[in-house]
């Protein structure tokens, strides 16, 4: 019985994890964990009242221990990467870094410009310190061109950022590299602002949670 309940306990968890994909701060992580907890505790235990009470704290602690070391990440990167344009979005339930790019690379190019390498040097000191996660490295283009030489491009450049990263110090079994081309445009490509926006590199940083 002790074991199945250490494993319901770690279901919860990760059930937990999946909610706060919808919210972006810490209080809604703890919350959804008190409330998976409570469910859980409840229908594990003899005593009802005090098995919600007890999944209830247990779910608690791991949501927000969840928020918070997502929180304490974007912290650290907002200061390693201050001054370098990327943008940095906390979900709740990951992290994603958009590097533009006119920071990253020349158009045409899956060369990263020099002026960006001491950015890169911090962002990989921050997943050194963080090495709980995972992380991808997504390319992506505007529809300039043909799409079999935009997806080509992409992931050339996702190639290039994840094999600096590795040099850097990241596992090679942590970090992975995709190029999806111009399908997910975030900007119109029929303008020149819009085609900017499309020309990118995201990075996302997920927790490992089992």
């Amino acid at each position: 019985m002790k074991i199945k309940k250490i494993l319901g306990l770690t279901l919860a968890t990760s059930v937990i994890f999946g909610c706060v994909s919808e919210q972006n701060d810490r209080t809604a992580a703890t919350l959804i964990g008190a409330g998976v907890g409570a469910m859980l505790g409840k229908s594990l235990s003899n005593d009802k009242n005090k098995g919600a009470a007890v999944g209830a704290m247990v779910g608690m602690v791991a949501g927000n221990i969840y928020a918070e070391a997502l929180e304490k990440q974007e912290k650290s990167l907002r200061t390693d990467l201050a001054g370098s344009g990327a943008l940095i979005y906390n979900t709740g339930k990951q992290i994603i870094i958009t590097l533009p790019e006119g920071i990253t690379f020349d158009t045409d190019s899956a060369v990263i410009k020099p002026q960006f390498f001491s950015y890169l040097n911090s962002l990989a000191r921050n997943l050194l310190n963080h090495p709980s996660t995972t992380v991808d490295v997504i390319g992506h283009t505007d529809n300039t061109g043909t799409p079999d030489y935009n997806l080509e491009l992409s992931i050339l450049r996702a190639e290039t950022v994840t094999s600096n990263l590795v040099a850097l110090g990241i596992k090679g079994t942590r970090i992975r590299a995709h190029g999806v081309g111009e399908a997910y445009p975030i900007g119109d490509n029929s303008t020149n602002l819009g085609r900017l926006q499309n020309r990118r590199v995201e990075i996302y940083i997920i927790p490992v949670t089992g």
